[in-house]
């Protein structure tokens, strides 16, 4: 048997799991609840009160399934007496360790100024424009997505002797031609991506190679569309281009900052540092549709990058929010020597646990096993009959 152990913050982990990309599993849970056993001498009288409990649960969860068929999306967007907004990780109210409603006025007043701790963020294309997702958590306890717009990837670019101002139009246009007859099968470039190179700025700044007696060169600080263009930008200018629109034979141009993820320019232009405060202004960001949204968090809003405030850690900007911790265990019914493989061995048994930041004890204790399990004295049992539903 293999175990697997993990750490994951939920602030992050509701990110991963949109709310558009969840589907219906068919019913194949028994739960038997051992939150609240004493464990004492008669331990087959605490296992016939589990399984009793887990019967009369079980038939409870039916019926809310029965219910929830019937319901209409309508139904879903209904909103609280409280806050006026449902998340997609409200719909289910009798779940275990449900997060805090969002205080008054927040999701319903755009004016009202939100702040968070960031905990992670990514980005996706969105009508052939990136948008970079923040996700954090409040002092509240809520869990908040930002939809940050406006920020472009960029590369730099040697520029080729004699490049002048006049060179910038002509430069654009043959630079996305050649891009875009590079990028045409390429993962993660839109294929009706109308304009691959956006931009192109002359910058001077110091060539870091070598030793240039301290002398300034010019740069071309080249815009594109979509993160996975840097890569083909760099290749189609060390290749060789035309950038002046000269006869001559084409240019070998160097590259620089090709290698930068994406996330961390941002994070470097943001000046975000890892878990840092971020501030989502009043009156500078617009809800998020709930029928629109991309994660499961319980706010979306959507704003310019540069309308973020960030924090820096000090003063009271150095608190820790009440994060949720979800620690997991897997356990593999792994052959003997190998390293279990998924096409081979089944998982049989997670265990979790989640703990707020700062809290001693565990809120959430439960395992999801494969077959049967003895009663655990203060963990909820979850018996599933296949391993696709584990």
């Amino acid at each position: 048997m293999t175990a697997f152990s993990f750490l994951y913050d939920l602030s992050s982990l509701e990110a991963d799991y949109g709310a558009a990309d969840i589907k219906e599993c068919p019913l194949d849970v028994e739960l038997v609840n051992t939150r609240n056993l004493q464990s004492n001498d008669d331990d087959n009288n605490d296992e016939s009160k589990a399984v009793g409990f887990a019967a009369q649960l079980a038939a409870m969860n039916a019926e809310d399934d029965a219910v929830l068929e019937v319901e209409d999306e309508e139904a879903f967007d209904s909103p609280t007496a409280d806050t006026g907004v449902v998340g997609p990780e409200q719909r289910f109210d009798d779940v275990t360790g449900a997060r805090p409603p969002l205080p008054p006025g927040v999701g319903v007043d755009p004016k009202k100024t939100v702040c968070m701790q960031l905990v992670d963020l990514d980005h996706m294309i969105e009508d052939d424009k990136v948008v970079v997702r923040l996700f954090g958590a409040t002092r509240e306890g809520n869990s908040v997505c930002a939809m940050l717009r406006g920020f472009k990837p960029y590369l730099y670019v040697q520029a080729p002797d004699g490049f002048m101002p006049e060179h910038v139009e002509h430069a654009i246009d043959e630079l996305d031609r050649l891009v875009k007859a590079s990028s045409s099968h390429t993962i993660g470039v839109p294929r009706d991506l109308k304009h691959a190179v956006l931009g192109i700025n002359i910058v001077m700044g110091e060539n870091l190679y070598g030793y240039n007696h301290n002398k300034q060169s010019a740069f071309l600080k080249v815009t594109i569309a979509v993160p996975k263009l840097v890569g083909i930008v760099r290749k189609v200018c060390q290749e060789g281009v035309r950038l002046t629109g000269s006869s001559g034979p084409p240019a070998n141009l160097r590259c620089f900052e090709a290698n930068v993820d994406f996330e961390i320019r941002f994070m470097v232009d943001s000046k975000i540092n890892g878990c840092c405060w971020v501030e989502l202004p009043g009156g500078k960001y617009n809800f998020v549709d709930r029928k629109q949204y991309k994660s499961r968090c319980q706010l979306e809003v959507s704003l310019h990058w540069e309308s973020l405030v960030v924090h820096a850690p000090e003063g009271d900007w150095a608190d820790i929010a009440p994060l949720r911790i979800l620690s997991f265990d897997i356990e593999c019914a792994g052959r003997r020597g190998v390293f279990p493989e998924a096409n081979q061995d089944p998982v049989i048994q997670i265990a979790n646990m989640v703990q707020l930041q700062g809290e001693s004890k565990p809120f959430i204790r439960n395992i999801f096993t494969l077959g049967t399990c003895a009663a655990i004295v203060g963990s909820e049992i979850e018996i599933y009959h296949f391993e696709e539903s584990i």
